[in-house]
């Protein structure tokens, strides 16, 4: 066995997702936009399972937002 694995460590991210509720106030939007942004590509895509939207990733996110920050102004 590679002495190398042993000392390997494994990052999770353990944040729990954003839900649609904290979505819609964080971004001061009602649902439907909330969704037609997802659909337009406009906003990250959330986490789905089972077809049922579980959430938002925290960290991808806030990457997206600095995105936005950073995105020409028109």
């Amino acid at each position: 066995m590679p002495s190398d694995r042993v000392n390997q460590s494994i990052e999770f991210d353990i944040n729990p997702l954003i839900g649609i509720t904290d979505m819609c106030a964080a971004l001061q939007k009602s649902r439907a936009t909330v969704h037609r942004w997802v659909k337009t590509q406009k906003l990250i895509a959330p986490v789905y399972r089972n077809r049922r939207t579980l959430g938002w990733c925290p960290n991808e996110f806030k990457r997206w937002q600095l995105s936005q920050d950073n995105a020409p102004k028109h």
